[in-house]
Protein backbone atom coordinates (compact mmCIF):
# COMPACT_ATOMS: atom_id res chain seq x y z
CA UNK A 1 0.00 0.00 0.00
CA UNK A 2 1.32 3.27 -0.66
CA UNK A 3 1.39 5.60 2.66
CA UNK A 4 3.10 8.70 0.93
CA UNK A 5 1.70 11.98 2.12
CA UNK A 6 -0.76 13.57 -0.35
CA UNK A 7 0.11 17.40 -0.63
CA UNK A 8 -2.56 19.57 -1.39
CA UNK A 9 -2.54 23.59 -2.55
CA UNK A 10 -4.79 26.10 -1.01
CA UNK A 11 -7.30 25.77 -3.94
CA UNK A 12 -7.73 21.65 -3.84
CA UNK A 13 -8.08 21.61 0.00
CA UNK A 14 -10.75 24.11 0.10
CA UNK A 15 -12.75 21.83 -3.19
CA UNK A 16 -11.35 18.92 -0.99
CA UNK A 17 -13.41 20.14 2.12
CA UNK A 18 -16.55 21.58 0.40
CA UNK A 19 -16.59 17.59 -1.29
CA UNK A 20 -16.71 16.05 1.69
CA UNK A 21 -19.26 18.55 3.38
CA UNK A 22 -21.67 18.04 0.29
CA UNK A 23 -20.72 14.04 0.84
CA UNK A 24 -22.21 14.55 4.79
CA UNK A 25 -25.55 16.28 3.58
CA UNK A 26 -25.94 13.65 0.70
CA UNK A 27 -25.20 10.88 2.88
CA UNK A 28 -27.89 12.06 5.74
CA UNK A 29 -30.36 12.25 2.96
CA UNK A 30 -30.10 9.43 0.88
CA UNK A 31 -30.41 7.87 5.03
CA UNK A 32 -33.76 9.53 5.31
CA UNK A 33 -34.92 8.28 1.94
CA UNK A 34 -33.65 4.70 2.32
CA UNK A 35 -35.94 4.62 5.71
CA UNK A 36 -38.92 5.86 4.15
CA UNK A 37 -38.40 3.77 0.89
CA UNK A 38 -38.73 0.32 3.25
CA UNK A 39 -42.33 1.69 4.07
CA UNK A 40 -44.70 -1.08 3.30
CA UNK A 41 -47.33 2.43 3.30
CA UNK A 42 -45.59 3.91 0.34
CA UNK A 43 -46.48 1.00 -1.79
CA UNK A 44 -50.37 0.48 -3.97
CA UNK A 45 -52.19 -1.93 -1.68
CA UNK A 46 -51.50 -5.23 -2.84
CA UNK A 47 -48.50 -4.74 -4.40
CA UNK A 48 -45.27 -6.02 -3.92
CA UNK A 49 -42.54 -4.32 -2.43
CA UNK A 50 -40.21 -3.71 -5.28
CA UNK A 51 -36.66 -4.14 -4.12
CA UNK A 52 -34.56 -2.90 -7.00
CA UNK A 53 -34.46 1.10 -6.44
CA UNK A 54 -33.91 0.24 -2.62
CA UNK A 55 -31.51 -2.04 -3.54
CA UNK A 56 -29.62 0.69 -5.67
CA UNK A 57 -30.48 3.36 -2.86
CA UNK A 58 -28.94 1.20 -0.25
CA UNK A 59 -25.80 0.68 -2.50
CA UNK A 60 -25.42 4.29 -2.91
CA UNK A 61 -25.72 5.18 0.76
CA UNK A 62 -23.01 2.57 1.37
CA UNK A 63 -20.15 4.10 -1.26
CA UNK A 64 -21.41 7.54 -0.12
CA UNK A 65 -20.38 6.14 3.58
CA UNK A 66 -17.59 4.26 2.71
CA UNK A 67 -15.98 7.73 0.31
CA UNK A 68 -17.00 10.10 3.48
CA UNK A 69 -15.04 8.20 5.84
CA UNK A 70 -12.06 7.34 3.69
CA UNK A 71 -11.54 11.30 2.97
CA UNK A 72 -11.91 11.67 7.35
CA UNK A 73 -8.99 9.71 7.50
CA UNK A 74 -7.03 10.63 5.07
CA UNK A 75 -7.36 14.29 5.22
CA UNK A 76 -8.22 14.62 8.89
CA UNK A 77 -7.80 18.62 9.17
CA UNK A 78 -10.18 18.95 6.70
CA UNK A 79 -12.78 16.74 8.29
CA UNK A 80 -15.69 18.71 10.23
CA UNK A 81 -17.65 17.73 13.28
CA UNK A 82 -20.25 17.53 10.26
CA UNK A 83 -18.02 14.44 8.11
CA UNK A 84 -17.46 12.90 11.11
CA UNK A 85 -21.12 12.64 12.49
CA UNK A 86 -22.28 11.63 8.88
CA UNK A 87 -19.65 8.56 9.61
CA UNK A 88 -20.58 8.18 13.20
CA UNK A 89 -24.17 7.66 12.52
CA UNK A 90 -24.41 5.32 9.79
CA UNK A 91 -21.86 3.24 11.97
CA UNK A 92 -24.20 3.39 14.56
CA UNK A 93 -27.09 2.21 12.56
CA UNK A 94 -25.34 -0.34 11.16
CA UNK A 95 -24.37 -1.60 14.24
CA UNK A 96 -27.96 -0.99 16.24
CA UNK A 97 -29.25 -3.70 13.04
CA UNK A 98 -30.58 -6.94 15.03
CA UNK A 99 -30.52 -10.31 13.65
CA UNK A 100 -33.74 -12.58 14.32
CA UNK A 101 -31.74 -14.27 17.23
CA UNK A 102 -31.11 -11.03 18.37
CA UNK A 103 -34.82 -10.05 18.73
CA UNK A 104 -35.70 -13.24 20.31
CA UNK A 105 -33.03 -12.92 22.63
CA UNK A 106 -34.40 -9.40 23.24
CA UNK A 107 -38.04 -10.82 24.07
CA UNK A 108 -36.74 -13.69 26.20
CA UNK A 109 -39.54 -14.92 28.57
CA UNK A 110 -43.10 -12.90 26.87
CA UNK A 111 -44.83 -14.26 23.88
CA UNK A 112 -44.18 -12.27 21.74
CA UNK A 113 -47.15 -12.83 19.45
CA UNK A 114 -49.11 -11.62 22.40
CA UNK A 115 -47.24 -8.73 23.32
CA UNK A 116 -47.29 -7.47 19.75
CA UNK A 117 -51.12 -7.46 19.14
CA UNK A 118 -51.25 -6.23 22.61
CA UNK A 119 -48.88 -3.32 21.58
CA UNK A 120 -50.66 -2.47 18.34
CA UNK A 121 -53.80 -2.10 20.24
CA UNK A 122 -52.56 0.25 22.12
CA UNK A 123 -51.42 1.87 19.41
CA UNK A 124 -54.79 3.48 18.32
CA UNK A 125 -55.27 5.52 21.38
CA UNK A 126 -51.55 5.92 22.75
CA UNK A 127 -48.04 7.52 21.82
CA UNK A 128 -45.19 4.89 22.03
CA UNK A 129 -44.25 6.03 25.27
CA UNK A 130 -47.22 5.75 27.45
CA UNK A 131 -47.21 2.16 25.40
CA UNK A 132 -44.12 1.30 27.11
CA UNK A 133 -45.11 2.76 30.49
CA UNK A 134 -48.63 0.47 30.42
CA UNK A 135 -46.74 -2.68 29.09
CA UNK A 136 -44.48 -2.39 32.39
CA UNK A 137 -47.44 -0.87 35.16
CA UNK A 138 -50.14 -3.04 33.65
CA UNK A 139 -49.15 -6.23 32.35
CA UNK A 140 -45.17 -7.06 33.53
CA UNK A 141 -43.80 -6.59 29.87
CA UNK A 142 -40.53 -4.63 30.56
CA UNK A 143 -39.52 -3.52 26.97
CA UNK A 144 -37.08 -0.35 26.13
CA UNK A 145 -38.79 1.97 23.35
CA UNK A 146 -36.69 0.73 20.32
CA UNK A 147 -37.20 -3.25 21.27
CA UNK A 148 -41.25 -1.76 20.95
CA UNK A 149 -40.42 0.07 17.79
CA UNK A 150 -38.90 -3.13 16.57
CA UNK A 151 -41.44 -5.46 18.05
CA UNK A 152 -44.65 -3.61 15.92
CA UNK A 153 -42.38 -3.16 13.03
CA UNK A 154 -42.10 -0.61 10.47
CA UNK A 155 -44.98 -0.06 8.83
CA UNK A 156 -47.18 0.27 12.34
CA UNK A 157 -44.06 2.50 13.37
CA UNK A 158 -44.28 4.90 10.59
CA UNK A 159 -48.56 4.92 10.91
CA UNK A 160 -48.00 6.41 14.77
CA UNK A 161 -45.01 8.89 13.62
CA UNK A 162 -47.35 10.22 10.96
CA UNK A 163 -50.50 10.31 13.49
CA UNK A 164 -48.45 12.21 15.80
CA UNK A 165 -47.38 14.34 13.54
CA UNK A 166 -50.77 15.39 12.08
CA UNK A 167 -51.67 15.72 16.06
CA UNK A 168 -48.54 18.29 17.03
CA UNK A 169 -48.75 20.01 13.85
CA UNK A 170 -52.71 20.75 14.59
CA UNK A 171 -51.53 22.26 17.81
CA UNK A 172 -49.00 24.64 15.91
CA UNK A 173 -45.89 22.34 16.77
CA UNK A 174 -43.29 22.73 14.03
CA UNK A 175 -41.34 20.08 12.69
CA UNK A 176 -38.27 21.35 14.37
CA UNK A 177 -39.50 21.35 17.39
CA UNK A 178 -41.19 17.46 16.98
CA UNK A 179 -37.82 16.27 15.85
CA UNK A 180 -36.54 18.28 19.52
CA UNK A 181 -39.45 15.73 21.20
CA UNK A 182 -38.42 12.65 19.59
CA UNK A 183 -34.71 13.12 20.22
CA UNK A 184 -35.39 13.86 23.76
CA UNK A 185 -37.70 11.11 24.08
CA UNK A 186 -35.68 8.66 22.22
CA UNK A 187 -37.59 7.58 19.40
CA UNK A 188 -35.48 5.74 16.73
CA UNK A 189 -34.96 7.79 13.95
CA UNK A 190 -35.84 6.19 10.30
CA UNK A 191 -31.95 7.34 9.35
CA UNK A 192 -28.85 7.30 10.54
CA UNK A 193 -28.61 10.80 11.59
CA UNK A 194 -31.33 11.17 14.48
CA UNK A 195 -34.60 13.48 13.62
CA UNK A 196 -34.53 16.85 12.40
CA UNK A 197 -37.19 19.19 10.83
CA UNK A 198 -36.47 17.83 7.42
CA UNK A 199 -36.73 14.01 8.47
CA UNK A 200 -40.06 14.98 10.39
CA UNK A 201 -41.45 17.03 7.37
CA UNK A 202 -40.43 13.65 5.28
CA UNK A 203 -43.00 11.72 7.13
CA UNK A 204 -45.90 14.15 5.98
CA UNK A 205 -44.15 14.96 2.37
Amino acid sequence: MNNQKIVLNDSQMARLGEEMEACARRLDELQARLGLSLSPQMENQGAALDTDPIRRLDEEVEACATRLDELNMRFPNLATSVTREAVEHWRSRNQRTLTYEQRESDHAGYDEVYVKGLAIGLLADHPLEDIVTILSSEHDIALTLPQLVDLIERENYLAALRRDVAVLTKNSVSYEQIAKLWTENGRPALGRTGWSAQSVSALVG
